[in-house]
């Protein structure tokens, strides 16, 4: 299960550990006030480099992407 970091507007940050489609009320120990959910970072793959990397690659490979080399392909018929 995913674990989710809260807050409450005294920044008392909480830990819990609950189901994506649960959505509890969680309340504050130390001055029982409501608490929201704090937006997380989350990894993102790029498979590959990533766009501020894009100027490193080799001009072949940009040339490919581009689609400006002619594609090599065996015809079997």
């Amino acid at each position: 299960m995913p674990t989710y970091t809260y807050v409450d507007g005294n920044g008392h940050e909480r830990t819990v550990i609950h189901r994506m489609s649960e959505n509890p009320q969680v309340i504050c120990d130390t001055c029982k006030a409501v608490m929201h959910r704090k937006p997380q970072r989350v990894a993102v793959n790029w498979n590959g480099l990533p766009p501020h990397l894009a100027s490193a690659r080799s001009p072949a490979v940009n040339a490919l992407i581009n689609r400006e080399l002619p594609e090599q392909r065996n015809n079997h018929e």
